[in-house]
């Protein structure tokens, strides 16, 4: 987990998608892979708000609590 926050937060989304598709590939189980399948669904509908590159160099936070 530790490293795919780090690639969210230092990448952006494509290499976080990328990093999420490498792991899923190489699951085995049909509940596992469906598990990752939402994960990805998740990252994916959040495509817009998943650029902290961008967002830190604004200034801006990227927490996910109270701002």
């Amino acid at each position: 987990a530790a490293a795919v926050l780090h690639t969210a937060k230092h990448a952006g989304y494509e290499a976080l998608r990328d990093q999420l598709l490498a792991w899923k590939a190489g699951l085995r189980g049909a509940k596992k892979r469906q598990a990752a399948e939402q994960l990805l669904t998740y990252v994916t509908d959040r495509r817009p708000l998943i650029q902290y590159p961008e967002f830190l160099a604004q200034g801006r936070h990227i927490g996910s609590g109270r701002t």
